[in-house]
């Protein structure tokens, strides 16, 4: 008997920690910029995770690593960790993620993937704003300026590079159709 079909229980949490893993591996990674919100690899982490696991897996990455750092672990941005910076300015784009992914790997057929990817940005960016606007006592266009109009040139590119290496994986290792449908 095989443990690691596309089917069993050990195949699915080796992909779910292997997503986890990554998101761990790229969000300390972080550029501080003046408006309090850093510029991190998480979002890229995110999507690219919700296109490769798909809904259940992926989300399952994002929570276990929102987990991890939670209980401590130096997995945020900055390599901080610690169940405070779930509720501080950069929570909401921390919880935005388990969207971000969300809705990555719900709409990961070929034809929809960008719409996806797109859906979840923008609920990201939501989410992440309004967190700031209550946690910092922002108004509208603090929030616009330290959120959202920084990051948008470098989420389009990360989005379009996890929607390649997407594509680069799916010629590589076939479409997913193959494995257990979510």
């Amino acid at each position: 008997m095989n443990l690691f079909t596309a089917k069993s229980v050990p195949y699915r949490l080796t992909r779910t920690a292997m997503g986890g893993a990554l998101l761990c591996l790229l969000s300390p990674f972080s550029i501080p910029l003046a408006g309090g919100v850093p510029l991190t690899l998480g979002s890229f982490a995110a999507v690219l995770i919700g296109l490769l696991l798909g809904v259940r897996e992926g989300t399952a990455s994002v929570a276990l690593y929102l987990a991890l750092g939670a209980l401590g672990l130096p997995v945020f941005s900055g390599a901080r960790g610690g169940a405070g910076h779930l509720f501080g300015p950069t929570g909401g784009f921390l919880i935005g993620f388990l969207l971000l992914t969300l809705f990555s790997g719900l709409f990961r057929e070929k034809k929809w993937r960008f719409l996806g990817v797109i859906a979840g940005e923008v609920l990201l960016y939501l989410m992440g704003t309004a967190w700031f606007m209550v946690s910092a006592k922002a108004d509208f266009t603090r929030a616009l300026l330290a959120c959202c109009l920084p990051f948008l040139p470098g989420d389009a590119v990360k989005c379009l590079l996890a929607l390649l290496i997407d594509g680069v994986f799916r010629r590589r290792f076939g479409t997913r159709k193959k494995e257990v449908k979510e």
